[in-house]
């Protein structure tokens, strides 16, 4: 082997800063189901067992059999497959498209909003243990509050024109 490649010695050993180890959830509450079930907009989807204003109006029953779904689905990592059921539609693009060419359209895809409940409620369990691990780029705008494509790209675009002010040579990859 060259001098200059490096390679992994099979007796390695673990990194030894803090690594994060995700090991417990913190549990779900009714009073967070609740809340959650309040702030889900009232349009149903094709793939809702109950419409939406029918598990609204009833949130005080729901969400006692939703946190306690979310809590086993949690703890044994058992994700149900009714859950994972969506209706995919084909959405034009822009207005004014060939609608004869497939190119021009982006698929939507509508979920039930019980699935959307259980992946909020995953998303505040895992968010802080992602934070946290230093594997997160600050530059990371999907899903994030407060965050946008349209942000990093006045961003790029802003550090273009300094680097060409400074007559520095820029190269985007």
């Amino acid at each position: 082997m060259s001098p200059n490649r490096s390679s992994v010695s099979p007796t390695a050993t673990a990194p030894t800063w803090p690594v994060p180890i995700l090991d417990e959830v913190s549990e779900v509450t009714v009073v967070e189901v609740t809340r959650l079930i309040g702030s889900i907009p009232p349009k149903s989807s094709p793939v809702d067992f109950m419409p939406t204003s029918l598990l609204k109006s009833t949130a005080h029953v729901m969400a006692l059999l939703i946190a306690r779904l979310a809590n086993m689905s949690f703890s044994t990592g058992v994700f149900l497959s009714s859950l994972k059921q969506g209706r995919v539609t084909p959405s034009l693009e822009k207005p004014g498209l060939d609608q004869t060419d497939m190119a021009n359209f982006r698929p939507i895809t509508n979920l039930s909003a019980m699935s959307k409940i259980h992946e909020k409620l995953a998303v505040r369990r895992l968010k802080p243990q992602v934070m946290s691990t230093g594997n997160f780029s600050e530059f990371q705008s999907a899903y994030r509050v407060g965050h946008s494509t349209e942000k990093e790209l006045l961003k790029v675009v802003n550090d273009v024109v300094i680097s060409a002010c400074d007559r520095l040579t820029t190269v985007l990859l």
